[in-house]
């Protein structure tokens, strides 16, 4: 079993970060039962709109969903303003055994970065950043949505990290995604420091 240290989003921000992976329930009914389980962790008011609040449960269950597809060891969400809107950053960790592939993070990196002949996307990077484990890649990719006319509707950061330990044994993959280019630079500024406080085995 690999061990890893970690920062949790959900006691760094009270109220607003949740811990998708600490949620206990049984995965199927399209992810409803983790959601409100989440949902329970967010301050969303004294008498939140049910709009609001069905809003918020939707975008819950894909997070909630998403993490269980990626067989994520570690998966949270933050909204930095619960009460208003549901738009939010997520937080996806996956650690892998590398003693039989022996992939570098670059080789890692190429699998996780869209096709742009496929999708619409704008890709910044890949650059290489430190992390207390050695150094690693970092991408971020703009994907958009547009109207028929062009005009863009849509735009959906995503920052990809991929590293390894010193030794190279173990292998990582952090994934970070926001609902709206409103948050792209939050997203780079947090999913970057929680990559800083991720500490690996030599």
């Amino acid at each position: 079993m690999i061990q890893y240290d970690y920062v949790s989003w959900e006691r760094l921000f009270p109220g607003y970060g949740i811990d998708l992976s600490a949620l206990r329930f049984e995965p199927g009914d399209d992810c409803r039962a983790g959601a409100a389980l989440a949902l329970k962790h967010l301050r969303l008011g004294r008498r939140p709109k049910p709009g609001r609040v069905a809003e918020t449960l939707y975008e819950l269950r894909d997070a909630v969903a998403a993490a269980a597809d990626l067989k994520s060891c570690y998966a949270a969400v933050f909204f930095p303003n619960p009460k208003r809107t549901s738009d939010h950053l997520r937080l996806e960790f996956t650690v892998y055994d590398n003693r039989q592939a022996s992939l570098n993070p670059a080789q890692t990196l190429s699998a996780e970065i869209f096709d742009p002949a496929r999708t619409d996307v704008v890709v910044e990077g890949p650059d290489q950043i430190e992390l207390p484990c050695g150094p690693a890649l970092r991408v971020l990719q703009m994907t958009t949505a547009q109207e028929p006319d062009g005009t863009i509707v849509h735009r959906h950061p995503r920052m990809t990290i991929c590293g390894s330990s010193p030794s190279g044994r173990t292998q990582f993959v952090i994934r970070g995604h926001a609902t709206t280019g409103a948050l792209a630079d939050m997203l780079d500024e947090m999913v970057t420091a929680w990559a800083k406080g991720l500490s690996l085995p030599a």
